[in-house]
């Protein structure tokens, strides 16, 4: 530390300036390209995020009111929930999950439902919980029994759901 003080005071004035303007402006870009430039990035992406946050959200906005509408027209349960997923469902809570083999809508508030070797006493308490408990009519229903299998039926179910 010594020689670097002998080696200022060995200076002229002018050179003495011309170091300490060097120094100062060294310092000013180290603070620019440190500190300022990092942050003024920073704050730009984050501005850049913020948009398309905002975007986002407005699409969002947009596809859920849309969403609503579209539920609105379809066949949905006093819970909101359309007659396919409610059948479904509500098939496998009694026990027939297995049993279903294919389930086609049929129209915006109908669904055609074809059960295999299913438990007709499952069946049965399914097609009640269904109208009793969530207002969907069965329009028409085929039931098969199976000989080799007591208790054991096929069935063809078509569902509606008012609109």
């Amino acid at each position: 530390m010594t020689a670097l003080r002998q080696h200022w005071e060995q200076m002229q004035s002018r050179e003495r300036r011309i170091v300490a303007a060097g120094g100062v402006a060294t310092l000013v870009l180290l603070l620019y390209a440190l500190v300022w430039d990092p942050l003024t990035t920073r704050l730009r992406q984050m501005e850049q995020n913020v948009a398309a946050q905002r975007t986002a959200l407005a699409w969002m906005q947009q596809a859920a009111v849309e969403a609503r509408a579209l539920r609105g027209t379809q066949g949905t349960g006093s819970d909101g929930r359309s007659l396919l997923a409610l059948s479904d469902e509500s098939a496998k809570a009694h026990k027939l999950g297995a049993a279903v083999k294919r389930v086609q809508p049929d129209g915006q508030h109908t669904v055609r439902i074809w059960l295999e070797d299913a438990a007709f006493a499952d069946l049965l308490r399914w097609l009640d919980t269904l109208a009793g408990h969530h207002s969907v009519k069965i329009s028409e229903l085929t039931v098969e029994r199976m000989p080799a299998a007591p208790g054991r039926v096929n069935a063809r179910v078509v569902l509606e759901m008012s609109p």
